[in-house]
């Protein structure tokens, strides 16, 4: 699996300020577009004014998320992401999540409620796409060829109408990596081993050979 790249979210998006239709500026097409099989980024400085505490139900590390710039501006950045991840019709895997933690014992912590989590205090993605219909996902119905997706560490609403819509919009789908922190997530995952159980969902990300 390759390394992980890390963007911007105005550089991966990457607009011709000089071609413009009705929608606004034109992303740039890049030579990848065609062949490009594999991507792994971490896509950030996406406002997401959704997010108002952690997932662990405590407040947000100082940093961790952005103001709008404007009224709507972390949705219209989300599309243009979708835009621009759905040009890659050769994909097939896509690793927009990450996991950089220990996963030893020594990582666990306790949360609230008493239950041992692990502390995810190093660099979790707020500032990231929601990966929700809402946000603009299905733009990404082109992506006929996917068998990976990541969402490891993110901070994705993904429930079960996103789920099914993977399901039947990409029809080669393997595994879902990271559905396991808030509770619409925790619903897809179980709508998955329900009724696909052909696509394979777990908690933290793994190396799989795709040559």
């Amino acid at each position: 699996m390759p390394s992980l790249v890390e963007f911007s979210v105005r550089d991966f998006i990457d607009v011709d300020d000089d071609n413009h239709d009705d929608s606004g500026c034109l992303i740039k097409p890049w030579a990848c577009e065609s062949s490009l099989r594999i991507l792994a980024v971490k896509i950030t400085g996406i406002p997401r004014p959704d997010i108002t505490v952690s997932y662990y139900n405590t407040p947000i590390p100082e940093g961790a998320t952005i103001p709008e710039a404007y009224p709507g501006e972390g949705l219209e950045l989300q599309r243009r992401v979708y835009e621009r991840i759905s040009r890659f019709r050769s994909l097939e895997a896509l690793d927009l999540g990450h996991d950089d933690r220990d996963l030893g014992l020594h990582s666990y912590v306790e949360n609230a409620e008493g239950q041992l989590i692990h502390d995810d205090t190093s660099d979790y993605q707020y500032s990231c796409v929601d990966m929700s219909l809402g946000s603009g996902l299905r733009a990404m119905g082109e992506l006929r060829r996917l068998k990976r997706l990541d969402v490891t560490r993110m901070a994705t609403s993904i429930g079960v109408e996103e789920v099914r819509w993977m399901a039947e919009s990409w029809p080669r789908l393997e595994e879902i990596h990271g559905l396991n922190v808030e509770q619409e997530e925790r619903d897809a995952q179980h709508w998955l081993v329900e009724k696909c159980p052909a696509i394979k969902t777990c908690q933290f990300k793994f190396s799989f050979d795709w040559s």
